[in-house]
């Protein structure tokens, strides 16, 4: 285990998955930070790990070896989500309302493409950012580099969304998703920026589906959907990604095997409706549940599997849902295991009153890694960290595990 660590402020950093840089892969939905030791590739650029830090506007370059920064970049504004690597180059979106192309190798810049030309800034969690935002993570198809501007169709004359030549960046296709006012008089239905993701034929924002130059209109499907964003990190039991039949707050798909991890709450209140008489509550359906009895109270996670048995030889169909006592913020789906990274759930409340059980000590957890089987969903081990993980915030490639840690710790597991 080598950690790296870096100077951050309690944000941490951004989340982030990893990727073959051979294939333009979206693992858990979209791209995130990649892990570079990839076959055939340049040797200058190959064994390292690249990552954002959301609140400096800064993309560090890690050695995987030891976790020292190799190179960092500094941007015009914040970062929500981490680079693309493609093909030798380091694609990052920011707030700022710019694309900047570095060289993977040495972090220097290759170009910069501004959405516009006119400096406006606006305020955003406590920091200036344009009105036409991109996030960090671009999504890269066949020397095209895709991204959307903007927060939404009704604002800001709509969300402008790109595809650019990821060598020169050069403008190949653009077209603007506009409602309201912003639409002339059309009807359309109103939509709110994301993080580009593609199943490999289609582009796909929310529910919104586009072909590779752009065109097209809402149907299709093949990828993950989020009502609130593949960057919502609020954990609320309505938010949350779908892809075919999983859901949960986190989904993971590989190799014909998708995992859903849910927040438990919708289910429980539904059960419980049926014994709102015996214990006189009255209201609505969430004001049902009290602090009466201890079963009442949400613990832990549900995760469920759905998998069809490939033609041949190898693993049967796979169909699982357990629940366990642990808040995961963090999931990644390699071969057949499935990893875990959050914290052991408690009763850390009183009943009745819901004050914290130990004042000295109200929120109680014990951060861990936890590894399942992909196949019947037994979990073959517990790992302690030193912090919670950053949302999303986990990846592996060749057969080595790395963490985002809310302590500004970068974890390298073999």
């Amino acid at each position: 285990t080598r950690m790296a660590s870096l100077p951050l402020s309690p944000i941490g950093f951004s989340s982030f998955a990893a990727f073959d840089l051979e294939e333009t892969l979206c693992l858990c939905g979209r791209t995130m930070l990649y892990y570079t030791q990839g076959r055939n590739l340049n040797q200058e650029i190959r064994d390292k790990v690249i990552i954002a830090r959301k609140d400096a506007y800064t993309v560090y370059c890690l050695k995987r070896s030891d976790g020292k920064a190799m190179w960092k970049f500094h941007t015009a504004g914040p970062i929500d989500s981490p680079p693309t690597v493609y093909k030798g180059l380091c694609v990052v979106g920011c707030r700022d309302g710019s694309v900047y192309c570095i060289n993977a190798a040495d972090g220097r810049l290759g170009w910069r493409f501004k959405v516009s030309g006119v400096e406006r800034r606006i305020g955003s969690d406590d920091r200036l950012e344009s009105p036409l935002a991109i996030s960090g993570s671009v999504l890269v198809m066949d020397d095209i580099a895709y991204f959307a501007a903007g927060r939404s169709s009704f604002l800001d004359g709509g969300i402008h969304i790109y595809g650019l030549n990821v060598w020169t960046g050069e403008q190949k296709y653009s077209r603007v998703a506009a409602s309201g006012h912003w639409a002339k008089g059309r009807k359309v239905r109103g939509s709110l920026v994301d993080v580009l993701i593609s199943n490999g034929d289609t582009i796909a924002m929310r529910d919104m589906r586009m072909s590779k130059t752009l065109e097209g209109g809402r149907k299709g499907g093949g990828t993950i959907v989020s009502a609130t964003g593949l960057l919502d990190s609020t954990w609320f039991h309505r938010k949350g990604w779908k892809y075919q039949k999983v859901a949960g707050q986190l989904v993971a798909y590989n190799d014909g095997v998708s995992v859903g991890v849910g927040n438990p709450y919708a289910r429980l209140k539904y059960e419980r409706k049926s014994q709102a008489a015996k214990y006189k509550q009255d209201g609505h359906l969430h004001q049902k549940f009290t602090r009466y009895e201890k079963d009442f109270f949400v613990f832990g996670s549900k995760i469920s599997a759905v998998g069809a048995k490939k033609p041949g030889p190898g693993p049967a169909a796979t169909s699982w849902s357990i629940e366990e006592m642990i808040q995961p913020r963090a999931m990644v789906l390699a071969g057949r295991k499935l990893f875990l990274a959050g914290w052991l759930d408690s009763m850390a409340v009183k009943l009745k009153s819901g004050r914290p059980a130990n004042p000295s000590d109200p929120d109680p957890h014990e951060s861990v890694l936890q590894v399942y089987s992909v196949d019947d969903g037994k979990r073959t081990s517990q790992y302690k960290l030193e912090a919670d993980p950053v949302f999303d915030g986990a990846a592996a490639a060749y057969g080595q595990l790395f963490i985002a840690l809310k302590n500004g710790k970068v974890v390298c597991m073999d």
